[in-house]
Formats: structure tokens, sequence, C-alpha cells
């Protein structure tokens, strides 16, 4: 049976839909269902009591501002949680275990990040999920480390900024816009990152604990993003703020190794799927031409 820990979030949800669509079957265990990684007797429970062979480690705190704020919360759910998760693999003998970082451990190192560069959080969060991949580094199970780069798609995380700016609209406020739009993404997808997590879970020879970056194939400036919502919605208003410090500058993916090994290949237009959320979205806003 394949375990996924935070199902419900925004890659989970995504992720379980594709897993339907191939007739996968899996279990979920999400906080949204009152179950935390951190209560280790609960977690303990649902190993025991289901053949748990395979675990995607989707649960976390995440964002960089808010781990600032709420420090404690991030190192006990992405540190304490993933050892709790860690140690039910360990004592149940899971066969692989799926875990997500994030491409922000790269830090301010030069893109395109390749998966032998070295680490550098530079937020709590960041650094809860360098600790993840450590524990992961340590542990008999075998592991893949995931390192996702800026996901985005349908029903997104209402603080990454695609969201952040639909949300705003909604609420006839200005967009909160950081910096002066020459920050850099390779934006992924949420539907090509699942194919390239679907991908990982079919391959049966990984080394014990491998890393894969999945990224887009396309990079993209914040004025651009911003661009595209100005084409669509007239009148759009826009509170210019300073970029913060723990905001990267530039980060995007080399992903040649997930080509080569798993046949990772971003599909999704990023122009096209961010018009679509848009008119999805936003109907009422957009200009009519």
């Amino acid at each position: 049976m394949l375990l996924i820990t935070g199902h419900t979030g925004f890659v989970g949800s995504h992720l379980t839909q594709h897993l339907k669509q191939r007739n996968i079957p899996f279990l979920g265990y999400s906080l949204d269902n009152g179950q935390d990684i951190r209560n280790m007797y609960e977690l303990d429970q649902t190993f025991r009591y289901n053949s748990i062979d395979t675990v995607i480690h989707l649960a976390a705190r995440a964002g960089v501002r808010q781990s600032k704020a709420f420090p404690e919360e991030y190192v006990t759910t992405n540190i304490s949680g993933t050892q709790n998760v860690i140690n039910c693999c360990e004592k149940y003998n899971v066969k692989k275990l799926i875990a997500f970082s994030t491409s922000s451990v790269y830090g301010n190192g030069t893109p395109p990040n390749k998966e032998t560069d070295p680490i550098s959080p530079q937020s709590v969060y960041t650094m809860t999920k360098a600790a993840l991949e450590s524990l992961c580094e340590i542990t008999s199970v075998p592991t893949v480390v995931v390192r996702p780069f800026t996901i985005y798609g349908e029903h997104g995380r209402r603080d990454q900024v695609l969201y952040t700016w639909i949300n705003q609209i909604k609420d006839g406020k200005p967009i909160t816009f950081y910096g002066d739009g020459s920050s850099k993404r390779g934006y992924t997808y949420v539907g090509d990152l699942c194919e390239g997590v679907i991908a990982l879970l079919n391959r049966t020879q990984t080394a014990n604990h491998a890393v894969y970056n999945l990224g887009g194939n396309e990079i993209t400036t914040l004025a651009h993003l911003l661009a595209l919502f100005q084409e669509h919605i007239p009148g759009l208003r826009i509170n210019m703020l300073p970029r913060a410090k723990e905001d990267l500058a530039e980060n995007w993916a080399d992903i040649s190794k997930a080509r080569r090994e798993l046949g990772f290949e971003p599909k999704t237009a990023f122009v096209d799927k961010i018009k679509e959320i848009l008119h999805t979205e936003l109907p009422q806003y957009i200009w009519r031409r």
C-alpha cells in the first residue's frame, strides 16, 4: 500500500487525482483530517494496521516568510514530524520513501542548479528542509528526495505569488509586488510535477539515497507574470514593496538527471496555463475585447 502524508494539500490533492486516474490505490494522512505527523502514536497505528510498502512524504509547513514568524511550528513539523515518518518506515520495513524538500535549499547558488551543487539554506523553512534531506541520508530506508521548483497550478497555495495576487484582486485590494520584477523562477506546473513523482514510483532501480530536481523548462521573471495579469485585467492596482532578503533573486533547475533517468519532460506552457487560470478564477475581471 502507498501512504501519502499531506495528501489534501496543494501538491497532494493533484497527485491523488493522477493516482486515481491510473487506478493506483493509496492511503492518505493529513492534518486536514486531524492526522498530525508529530503524533507518533497515531502515525505508528496507521503503519501497524496497514501494509504500507511505499511512502510519499509531502506533509510540511511551507513558506519562507511564515517560517520566520512561527519557527517552532516549522521545526516540529518539518524535522520532528519527518523523523517520526522515517522511524515508522524503518520499523515496518517500508521499501521506498519519497520525501519532498525544496529548491530553495540551493540558496543563492548560481542557476541552473544541479543536484550535486552545495546547498545553502537562507531561511528557517529551508533549514528545516535541509534537515529533512539529512535525515533521509542517514536512514536505512531507501529514500528519494525531490527538490521541486516554484510549483504553480489550479488551487495553488495562498502564500505563493499567483494565488496571492488572485485573492487580492478578488478582495478588491492592490496586488503586492516585491522588488523590481527582475527576479527569475523556473515555474513548474503541478501536473508535470505529479508525472515526475509517478515516474519515481514506477522506477525500481534508484540509488538508496537519490536526489532529483523536478522543475519546469521555462524561466520567467516576476515582471513577465505581472504583464500577463495586466494584459487580461484592466485597472490592476499594484503595491510596490522591496524584495525581502529571504526571497531568492534567481531559482531554476537543471533537470537533466530526471530527464535521463525518469523520462521527466515538463509539457505545460506557462503563459497558456496562467491565462487559463486567470479566466477560470477571475472571469468578472477579465478584459473583454
